[in-house]
């Protein structure tokens, strides 16, 4: 499990965006409320993550309005 904790922000935002392109404020409180308000997603976390998974390769950026 602790494996996987460096990918979770990445997990979350992908599955924020899952439900369709968003802001960053709208992607943070998708991943609040997939988590019954238990995770928060902080710009320092967020946009980061977004970057990154562009350079990967991922839509995730284009669809992060």
């Amino acid at each position: 499990m602790d494996a996987l904790l460096p990918s979770l922000p990445a997990l979350l935002v992908l599955a924020a965006l899952a439900e369709g392109p968003a802001h960053g404020y709208q992607i943070a409180a998708r991943v609040s409320e997939r988590s019954g308000d238990v995770l928060a997603l902080k710009e320092g976390t967020l946009y980061p993550r977004l970057y990154q998974l562009e350079r990967e390769g991922t839509r995730a950026r284009r669809l992060a309005v």
